[in-house]
C-alpha cells in the first residue's frame, strides 16, 4: 500500500513539473505572449499541485522557474514573493495569536457570554449566544478551526444538561452557525490570515488602488448584523419550527465558580485593541496630524512588529506574555508561507501586459461579462468565486478569482475596493464540501453529532444565503459608503 501511495505521488509531481516546464512550448493563443505561456504553464502547474496536497516544493519550484520567463530574475523572484508585505502580516499575524491559545483567552469569553442570563430564556437565545461567542472569539482569534473545536465542548456540554440529543435539528443548526459564523467573523480583522490572503492578492494585481481598512471594518460589519439575524429568522421560523427547550435550570458555571480575568489576558486584550486601532484609525484622523504621519510611514507591518515587540516586553508572573521564538516553534505555518509568497509572485506577473493573459480573458469572456453592469459583474464574481472556493481551496480561489476579476473594471467600471472587500466574505466560505477548507472537513469529519446530508444541505443554504445578501445588498450599499467617505 505504501509503494502505491508513493508511486502515485510520482507519478503526480511528474505531471505538475511537466505542466511547470513545457507548457510554455505550447503555440500561444489569443493574445498571449510566449512569455506569458511560460508563466501561465508555472500557475497551472501550481494550482493543480496545491489542489491535490502538494503545498511546500511546488511553490519553491514555482518561484525558481519565474527566474527563467524572462521577466524577472530567480533572486528577483524570491525577493519578491518572500518580501512581499502581507507575507510578514501573516507570519505576524501567527505569532501573535499564540498569545491567545496559550493563556486561555478564549475559553474566559466563551463561559463569559454563556453565563449571561439572557441564555436561558428560550433556545434560539441559547443559539444566539453560542453564535455571539463563535463571531466575537473570531474577531481576534482568526484560527476559526481552533475556535470551533472550543466552542463546540462547551456546546456539547449543554446539550448533555438540557438533553439536546446528536442529529437532531436544532443541534446540527447550531454546529453549523458556529462554525461558519466563526469564519464570517474572521474575515472582518485586518489581522485574518484569509483578510490578508486576498489583500495581497489584490494589492499585487491592483497597486495603486489599495483597500482602505476602516472602509473594510464597516461594510463586513453592517452586512454581518443584516445576515446574521435573517439566519436566525430562517432558523427558527423554517428549517426548526415549534422547537421548545426548557433551559430554566441550565448552568454554565460549576457550583461557586466565578469567571475572571487573568492580568495576563488583560494585558492580551489591551494589545489587541490597540493593534486594531493602529490600523484603522489612521482611516478617520486627518493625514497631517503627526500621529497619522507616524502610523502610515510604519506600514500595518511596522505596526505589527512594535506590537510583537510591546508584548515581549510585557511581563506578567516573571514571563512575557508572548515568546516570539516559542510562539514560531508552535504556529507557523511554513506551507501557507510557501504557497502565499509563490501566489502573489505568479499572480502579479500574469496580469501584466507582456503576458498577454488579461487581453486573452477579456476576449473570451467579454459576450458574458464584458457588457454587464458593474452591480450584475460584482453578483456574478461572488457567486462564481463561492462556487469555486467550494471546489478547491480557499487560497487557490482567491489566486485565480482576483486578478481575472480585476481584468474586467475598465470595462464595466465596477468599484475595486468594494468588490475585494465582498470577495473576502464569500471565498472564505469553502465549507460544503471538505476539500474546500479545514472547516468543511472539520464539520464534515462530525459523525457524532452531525449526518453528511445534513452537513450539506444547511451549510449549502448557509453560505448561498450569506452570498446573496453580500451580493446584492452588499454591492450597493459598499459603494454609497465608499462615495462617502472618499
Amino acid at each position: 500500500m505504501e509503494i502505491l501511495k508513493n508511486q502515485k505521488k510520482l507519478i503526480q509531481a511528474i505531471i505538475f513539473i511537466s505542466i511547470m516546464l513545457f507548457f510554455g512550448y505550447l503555440p500561444p493563443f489569443g493574445a498571449i505572449t510566449e512569455m506569458g505561456m511560460k508563466v501561465l504553464g508555472i500557475f497551472l502547474g501550481c494550482i493543480l499541485a496545491w489542489c491535490c496536497g502538494e503545498i511546500v516544493w511546488p511553490s519553491i519550484l514555482g518561484l525558481i522557474l519565474m527566474g527563467f520567463t524572462g521577466y524577472q530574475t530567480v533572486a528577483g523572484a524570491f525577493s519578491f514573493g518572500f518580501g512581499h508585505t502581507v507575507v510578514w502580516l501573516v507570519v505576524f499575524a501567527l505569532i501573535f495569536l499564540h498569545a491567545f491559545t496559550s493563556s486561555n483567552l478564549t475559553d474566559t469569553i466563551t463561559k463569559y457570554i454563556l453565563s449571561r442570563k439572557f441564555v436561558t430564556k428560550g433556545p434560539w437565545y441559547l443559539a444566539m449566544a453560542f453564535w455571539l461567542v463563535a463571531g466575537f472569539v473570531s474577531l481576534f482569534i482568526t484560527i476559526t478551526p481552533a475556535v470551533t473545536l472550543v466552542i463546540w465542548t462547551f456546546f456539547y456540554g449543554t446539550c448533555k444538561k438540557v438533553g439536546i440529543k446528536p442529529y437532531s435539528r436544532y443541534a446540527t443548526l447550531v454546529l453549523i452557525g458556529i462554525c461558519l459564523i466563526a469564519e464570517l467573523y474572521a474575515c472582518m480583522m485586518p489581522f485574518s490570515v484569509n483578510v490578508l490572503t486576498i489583500l495581497g492578492i489584490y494589492n499585487a494585481v491592483m497597486p495603486n488602488d489599495p483597500i482602505n481598512l476602516g472602509f473594510y471594518l464597516i461594510l463586513g460589519m453592517l452586512l454581518s448584523l443584516i445576515f446574521v439575524p435573517l439566519w436566525l429568522v430562517l432558523c427558527k421560523y423554517v428549517f426548526c419550527r415549534n422547537f421548545e427547550l426548557d433551559l430554566s435550570n441550565l448552568t454554565v458555571l460549576e457550583p461557586g465558580e466565578k469567571v475572571t480575568v487573568s492580568t495576563e489576558q488583560k494585558f492580551i486584550m489591551f494589545y489587541t485593541l490597540l493593534l486594531a486601532a493602529v490600523f484603522i484609525a489612521p482611516s478617520f484622523m486627518p493625514a497631517t496630524w503627526g500621529i497619522t504621519q507616524f502610523i502610515n510611514a510604519l506600514g500595518n507591518p511596522g505596526c505589527f512588529a512594535i506590537i510583537l515587540v510591546l508584548m515581549s516586553l510585557t511581563y506578567v508572573n516573571g514571563k512575557p506574555i508572548i515568546d516570539i521564538v516559542e510562539a514560531m516553534k508552535v504556529t507557523m505555518a511554513w506551507p501557507l508561507f510557501f504557497m502565499l509568497s509563490s501566489a502573489w509572485t505568479i499572480s502579479a506577473a500574469l496580469v501584466t501586459d507582456q503576458m498577454g493573459v488579461t487581453a486573452t480573458i477579456l476576449m473570451y469572456l467579454d459576450p458574458i461579462l464584458g457588457t454587464s453592469s458593474a452591480y450584475l459583474f460584482a453578483i456574478l464574481v461572488l457567486f462564481i468565486g463561492l462556487i469555486m472556493t467550494n471546489c478547491i481551496n480557499n487560497v487557490v480561489s482567491m489566486t485565480i478569482m482576483i486578478p481575472i476579476a480585476m481584468s474586467f473594471l475598465p470595462i464595466n467600471g465596477a468599484n475595486p475596493v468594494v468588490l475585494t472587500t465582498l470577495a473576502c466574505l464569500v471565498i472564505s466560505q469553502g465549507a460544503i464540501l471538505p476539500s474546500g477548507s479545514p472547516l468543511g472537513a472539520i464539520m464534515h469529519g462530525n459523525k457524532e453529532w452531525m449526518t453528511t446530508k445534513d452537513v450539506l444541505i444547511f451549510t449549502t443554504i448557509f453560505v448561498f444565503t450569506l452570498t446573496a445578501v453580500v451580493a446584492f445588498i452588499g454591492y450597493p450599499m459598499g459603494t454609497l459608503i465608499y462615495n462617502m467617505m472618499f
